[in-house]
């Protein structure tokens, strides 16, 4: 019996096209590892990244705002002690400031 190719079926022809298709798919299945490895490493190397960025975001603005509060807590302080105010409004402002800085200093 003839192949349509022109070469038998159990003869030499054959065998060498088997072993040319395995090289094929082996090389294929190696191809297709080294893409999914470099694509998930991306990814991971990514998400770190931008974990670090959020991280480092989030600590400068909570720096931030604790340096703006105790500023405001000192200007509003020295300024609420050096005028001589006595209304019950000021007072409560300042006594509550004045915690405030107690507090964080």
């Amino acid at each position: 019996m003839i192949c349509p190719l022109g070469i038998s079926p159990g003869g030499l022809g054959l065998k060498k096209l088997s072993e040319r298709d395995s090289t094929v798919v082996v090389v294929v299945v190696v191809v297709v590892v080294v893409v999914v490895v470099v694509v998930v490493v991306v990814v991971v190397v990514v998400l770190v990244v931008v974990a670090v960025v959020v991280v480092v975001v989030v600590v400068v603005l909570v720096v931030v705002e604790v340096v703006v509060l105790v500023v405001v807590v000192v200007v509003v302080g020295s300024s609420s002690s050096s005028s001589s105010s006595s209304s019950s409004s000021s007072k409560y402002l300042g006594g509550h400031r004045s915690m405030w800085y107690y507090f964080l200093v």
